[in-house]
């Protein structure tokens, strides 16, 4: 079972950087191309401590002096992900090499299939691991074809964002359905629309390691074309957030987006939806909520330019948090006469089964049910997390500990437990 993964998703969310990776690694010679994960580390024993719990059986092997190699662990496409371990070999010889030998002999005592292979190229060897025989051979039929994921569409410009001094995670996104945890932010987000966004939100994330004892990670991603959901972020310049001064103290979930320029994002969304060809529902949606209330979100959104949306849980209970400019014209608890609006324009995150009630709290509209917004505003506000961004902030997803924030010079994944 593996103990680390990354969901950015959680991350779900990142922004592109565009700096200057370490030179490709021979090792990825051996990884089939349609690979979804690939971890590169420069050490081997430090990095499968950190990939994966105790039970896993690749934890069982002694790698000896081959613990400070560079390895690639990878999974297939596969339903049941099968893990294939490539370890580096140097110039050894499988004859000659007690390190190899014996890695060798232990992968069949624990009945672990095993393959030693030879970069003509590179003049190097690798130990091939893995609990499936078919992923053995798929991977030696793709060495010898000269194919491998390093001809995967856009995975070299993937591995040029690869920097992490210790060691990187690249993430194949269009398989999300495939390494996104069933049971992962199932109390914030239903599996199914995280998958769904996670998918569409670009091609590939890369996650860079500067130190394997860290939380601390730096997240780049490849693919931004106008129908990824990162395109809407490639030309907008980050706001400043508030959100920190009304979390409730058992804050467990938040979404916040910061809105220096609120109709510049609507604008950059509008496009993003027309390249997935969803615009003429969502103008559809807009013109059908006017006719039903007579209040257009459009024309709401340009008379009041909102500064800030969020949504907000904690306790079991969420709200929808707008600020715009200048306070909202309300006394205590009242009827919501935006209700609807903010996941229209925003999009569904920021939308809630019951958005019946309001109540203001300074310059925010706290939006939510009777009971959820009563205990909001009521509830005791806490220290926000660690390290939260206020200025020149794109936007920032908080889950349980773990907070992604993006800004200008780009993503980072902090994780405090």
């Amino acid at each position: 079972m593996r103990r680390f993964f990354l969901i950015i998703s959680v991350a779900m969310m990142a922004a592109c950087g565009r700096e200057v990776g370490v030179e490709t690694s021979g090792l990825l010679r051996t990884v089939p191309s349609r690979s979804i994960e690939i971890m590169n580390f420069r050490n081997a024993g430090d990095a499968l401590e950190l990939l994966l719990d105790s039970t896993h059986v690749f934890r069982k092997l002694n790698l000896g002096r081959l613990a400070y190699r560079e390895m690639v662990l990878s999974y297939d496409y596969s339903s049941s992900l099968v893990p294939l371990l490539a370890i580096d070999a140097g110039h050894a010889k499988r004859d000659t090499s007690k390190a190899v030998k014996y890695l060798l002999a232990q992968a069949k005592d624990l009945n672990l299939q095993t393959a030693y292979v030879v970069d003509s190229t590179e003049k190097r060897a690798a130990v091939l691991i893995s609990p499936s025989s078919v992923s053995i051979a798929e991977a030696l039929i793709h060495i010898d074809a000269g194919a491998s994921i390093l001809d995967a569409p856009d995975f070299d410009a993937a591995t040029a964002l690869a920097l992490g001094s210790k060691g990187s995670i690249i993430l194949r996104n269009s398989a999300a359905n495939r390494w996104v945890p069933s049971k992962f932010m199932q109390d914030a987000v239903p599996h199914r629309s995280l998958v769904k966004f996670i998918s569409g939100l670009c091609d590939w994330i890369i996650i860079n390691f500067s130190d394997t004892n860290t939380r601390n990670l730096q997240i780049s991603t490849v693919g931004d074309s106008d129908n990824k959901y990162l395109s809407i972020f490639s030309k907008l310049e980050g706001g400043k957030s508030s959100l920190k001064s009304i979390l409730p103290d058992s804050t467990s979930f938040f979404i916040d987006l910061p809105l220096k320029d609120a109709e510049a994002f609507y604008d950059a969304r509008c496009n993003w939806l027309d390249a997935n060809s969803e615009l003429r529902r969502h103008k559809k949606t807009c013109s059908d909520f006017k006719k039903a209330s007579g209040s257009s979100p459009e024309e709401w959104l340009k008379q009041k330019r909102p500064q800030e949306v969020a949504c907000i849980q904690w306790d079991g209970r969420s709200v929808i948090a707008v600020r715009c400019k200048k306070s909202p014209a309300l006394r205590g608890i009242s009827p919501n006469p935006i209700e609807g609006i903010p996941g229209i324009l925003f999009g569904e995150v920021f939308s809630l089964p019951d958005e019946s009630i309001c109540s203001n709290l300074g310059k925010w509209l706290i939006i939510g049910s009777l009971d959820d917004v009563t205990a909001f505003c009521a509830k005791e506000k806490g220290t926000p997390p660690k390290g939260f961004a206020v200025r020149g902030l794109k936007f920032a997803v908080y889950h349980s500990g773990a907070l992604l924030q993006s800004n200008k010079q780009g993503t980072k994944l902090n994780v405090y437990i």
